[in-house]
């Protein structure tokens, strides 16, 4: 048998001209050829090696588009995006199970919406309040009075649930007299059975023609929504927006808060400066609820068309609007731009659990927060009943209400940026106040639903 040499010959022997077909020459040499063979058999054996560019921009252009198409999703729909990577659930239909096992609270505490300190000190104390920091065997508050908003407010509610609850409460700022002024602009606003209507505000919520304009323009075209606003409390997040709101609205409140200018500029989602002013907005409302004071919270840019207690459901504790509605008040996902929490032990315990688990869940923002802890054994156990709003009646742009002889409130969730948020309302509102101006034969025909796509602006 043979053996090919593996002797090989001088470099001089090696270079025999040879000519290119265009005429051109190079230097024949057995290195290269031995190179170009072994890539040829590399080739053979492995295919994926050696791609062209040709190829790779091929394989590359899908996942570009897909990515593209990722990003402008999550700028129209950042409630959506922030449902389906929340760590909750794997579809926004899934039901509450408050039995199920969830993280417990931190021990971090919260400052109140008066005072600047992480652990204010002070008692709460007038007839609004009873016992708010009871134990199991002492826990009781009076709301009797029937509502002249067609809603019972509740008749003596009992902490029945007995967990103690004496260290899981903290008492509200020893500034009585921030209190005392916060107590007297609620109690001017406040209906019959003591509820109350608050929205938030900084200062470019409201400019002229910003959301505190046209919220306050829903409730003036609303179906009924007219007696709301002397019912309204506008609490100012700086003092420009306090300033502005003194000179459109009757009950503006100053909320000041150390070593933060929310006027500065606006708060874009999930920036620091949001995750500050969303909890802020929370402390508030505790202390809303502290002082005895029945409910609704809405954020400015929701509007009224209807009243919002025509739907309201009897049994709730708190009942909140939704991003997504599962078909039943237990199944879909919540939006705290708007709820309604009556003031008792139950609520005010809830509302505790909710600030100070934004330490556990640092990373989350509020309402996914709100949603995780209602799934945790602590909430069971306080005994306090959540319920969601049909998105029918109390729709935002994630699922918009489509028929306007329902439609209570819209929301312009799922929409970053207020520009895109004051273009949209602003098209609603025109919307709403051509279909006021029908008559009633022409607005109960048919199913009257906006004329165009309710998406973000």
């Amino acid at each position: 048998m043979e053996v090919e040499s593996c002797t090989r010959n001088s470099p001089a022997d090696d270079q025999t001209p040879i000519l290119r077909p265009d005429g051109g020459g190079y230097n024949h040499n057995p290195d290269q050829d031995a190179g170009n063979a072994r890539n040829q058999n590399n080739s053979q054996n492995y295919p994926n090696q050696g791609i062209s560019t040709k190829t790779v921009i091929r394989k590359t252009i899908p996942y570009v588009i897909a990515i593209a198409f990722a990003c402008l999703l999550f700028y129209h729909s950042p409630s959506q995006m922030d449902y389906y990577f929340s760590k909750m659930s794997s579809h926004p239909l899934s039901q509450w199970d408050l039995s199920e096992n969830s993280s417990t609270t931190t021990e971090s505490s919260h400052k109140n919406c008066n005072s600047s300190h992480p652990e204010p000190q002070g008692n709460l104390s007038g007839p609004e309040i009873l016992n708010v920091t009871a134990s199991p065997n002492n826990a009781s508050m009076e709301t009797t009075q029937e509502s002249s908003l067609g809603f019972n407010a509740s008749s003596p509610i009992q902490n029945e649930s007995g967990v103690d609850t004496s260290s899981a409460l903290s008492p509200v700022s020893e500034d009585s007299t921030e209190e005392a002024k916060l107590k007297q602009v609620l109690n001017k606003a406040a209906t019959e059975n003591k509820t109350v209507v608050v929205t938030t505000v900084n200062a470019a919520w409201t400019e002229p023609g910003s959301l505190l304009d046209l919220l306050l323009e829903s409730l003036k075209n609303g179906n009924g929504t007219q007696k709301f606003i002397n019912h309204l409390v506008v609490l100012s997040l700086d003092q420009k927006a306090y300033n502005r709101c003194s000179e459109i609205h009757p009950h503006c409140f100053a909320i000041h808060t150390e070593g933060i200018d929310f006027s500065i500029q606006e708060a874009v989602f999930m920036t620091p400066d949001y995750v500050r002013l969303v909890w802020r907005k929370i402390e508030c409302m505790q202390l809303v609820l502290k002082l005895g004071y029945n409910a609704i919270f809405t954020d400015a840019d929701v509007l009224w068309f209807r009243d919002p207690f025509l739907h309201f459901l009897d049994d709730a504790d708190i009942q909140t609007s939704s991003d997504f509605y599962g078909g039943a008040p237990t199944e879909g996902y919540a939006n705290t731009g708007f709820y309604f929490a009556k003031s008792n032990n139950r609520t005010i315990q809830f509302f505790e659990f909710w600030l100070k688990s934004r330490y556990t869940y640092e990373h989350d923002h509020d309402q996914q927060v709100f949603q995780t802890i209602s799934a945790d054994p602590l909430v069971e156990k306080i005994g306090i009943k959540i319920r969601l709003l049909d998105t029918a009646f109390y729709g935002g742009l994630c699922q918009p209400s489509k028929d306007l002889n329902l439609v209570c409130t819209m929301h312009a969730n799922c929409c970053i940026g207020l520009r895109g948020k004051i273009i949209i309302i602003r098209m609603l509102l025109e919307e709403w106040k051509k279909y006021m101006a029908l008559s009633n034969e022409e607005q109960t025909d048919t199913e009257y639903t906006w004329p165009f796509p309710v998406v973000c602006g």
